[in-house]
């Protein structure tokens, strides 16, 4: 059969909400689909787990680990069709979300990159709350600079969209999706659904100091990059100084900072 779509989906140590994960895209409306998961040497389960599921049309391949980022690359490589979804591990795809995407991509040619709303859940599958994003492809290239507009596994693409932008960068493992928005603006109009389409998981333990402090980090060295490529002005390299105090400032002032914007956006990322 030939497939519209491929969902990409890296997998590592990934079992314990891994089928319900599968399990969503098994009962989506749209079924023109394939999933390709990518087992990045987990060290639990999730490889056998793959390998006897059989509810969808799916391949799974493995690959020495080597992060999300690499795990992308590979599984985006092996894709055929003319869209690329992703989704990860945890997640629940809303049982429209491939057809409304793929509905509102053939509507809107000029669209090469996808994303959409999505509904906050903890770990144990509570709803906390709805977070929407920009929809204006114009606003979405001007603030891109400024912060990542899209929720990762919400996102689909053009296949051609993808190779001529590099695709997803190896060594990326935390930033890896704001690098790849980053080059495709320069190529392509840029859009988010203004309906949920994912569940998305809330970890606790997700978000530790280190890491926060390593995605500053690499968040500048992709604006940089950008600025380099002459994506945009100059004088955009303002939107720098905001992660680079979010880097050097103590956690404790981030944190009080961090939550007070987000009540004053009211979970709507601008």
């Amino acid at each position: 059969m030939s497939y519209k779509v491929t969902v990409v989906l890296p997998v590592y140590n990934g079992e314990k909400y891994l089928i319900e994960a599968l399990d969503s895209l098994a009962s989506q409306s749209y079924k023109n689909f394939e999933v390709v998961a990518v087992d990045d040497e987990s060290r639990d389960g999730s490889l056998e787990l793959l390998r006897n599921y059989s509810r969808l049309p799916m391949r799974v391949l493995t690959r020495k680990n080597g992060g999300i980022g690499a795990a992308l690359r590979t599984g985006c490589a092996s894709a055929t069709t003319e869209l690329i979804g992703r989704m990860d591990q945890d997640d629940i795809a809303l049982p429209d979300r491939l057809e409304n995407q793929v509905s509102y991509l053939e509507e809107h040619p000029e669209i090469g990159v996808l994303g959409g709303a999505v509904i906050e859940i903890d770990p144990s599958g509570r709803e906390l709350g709805l977070l929407q994003f920009p929809a204006d492809p114009d606003y979405i290239k001007k603030r891109l600079i400024a912060r990542n507009l899209f929720s990762h596994p919400t996102v689909m693409f053009r296949k051609t969209v993808y190779d001529q932008s590099g695709g997803y960068a190896e060594a990326r493992n935390i930033t890896e999706d704001y690098d790849l928005w980053l080059r495709m603006v320069a190529i392509t109009k840029m859009s988010n659904l203004q309906v949920s389409i994912l569940k998305y998981r809330k970890h606790a333990a997700s978000a530790t100091n280190a890491k926060t402090k390593m995605y500053q980090w690499q968040g500048m060295e992709t604006r940089c990059r950008a600025l380099a490529a002459g994506t945009y002005p100059w004088w955009a390299a303002v939107h720098l100084l905001l992660p680079w105090l979010t880097y050097i400032l103590p956690d404790a002032v981030v944190s009080r900072v961090r939550g007070f914007l987000m009540l004053l956006s009211g979970r709507v990322v601008k």
